[in-house]
C-alpha cells in the first residue's frame, strides 16, 4: 500500500476520500489524471475556421431569403438579420462558457480545456455572429 499524494492526480491538494491505495492502483489513477490533449491545436484552428464560414454562410443565406421571399414583416430586414447575428453570438458565448467552465472547474488549464470541438464550435458562433452583425447589416 501507498500514500497517493496531490502530485499523483496532478492536483495543488490530495483527493479527500482517498489516501492510500495499491501500487497498480495508483498509476491508474496518475494515468487517468494526465491531461494529454488528443485534439491538435492545428485541426482546432481549422475546425474554428471551416465552422464559422459554414454559420456565417447560413445566416446570409437566410438573409438573402428574407430579401427574395418580401414578407411583410413589422420590422426592416436589417433588424432581423441584427436580431439573428446578436442571437447567434449570444448562444455561442452562453455554449463557450458552458463548456470552458465545465472543462476547466476540473482541471485549471485553459489551454486543455480550449481543446475541445463543442469548445471550438462556440466559439466558431460568437465569431460568425460577430462578422454578421458588422457586415450585414451595413449591407442591408
Amino acid at each position: 500500500m501507498v500514500r497517493l499524494t496531490a502530485e499523483d492526480i496532478q492536483r495543488t491538494h490530495a483527493s479527500g476520500g482517498i489516501s492510500i491505495v495499491c501500487g497498480e492502483c495508483r498509476e491508474k489513477y496518475r494515468s487517468a489524471a494526465r491531461l494529454e490533449v488528443d485534439y491538435p491545436t492545428t485541426v482546432a484552428v481549422r475546425d474554428l475556421g471551416l465552422a464559422t464560414i459554414a454559420i456565417l454562410s447560413a445566416i446570409m443565406l437566410f438573409s438573402y431569403l428574407l430579401l427574395t421571399l418580401r414578407l411583410s414583416l413589422p420590422v426592416g430586414v436589417s433588424q432581423v438579420v441584427f436580431l439573428t447575428s446578436a442571437g447567434t453570438s449570444l448562444t455561442g458565448l452562453k455554449m463557450t462558457y458552458n463548456e470552458l467552465g465545465r472543462r476547466y472547474r476540473f482541471t485549471h488549464d485553459l489551454r486543455w480545456s480550449l481543446h475541445s470541438r463543442y469548445a471550438i464550435i462556440s466559439i466558431s458562433l460568437v465569431f460568425s455572429g460577430i462578422l454578421a452583425a458588422t457586415f450585414l447589416t451595413t449591407l442591408f
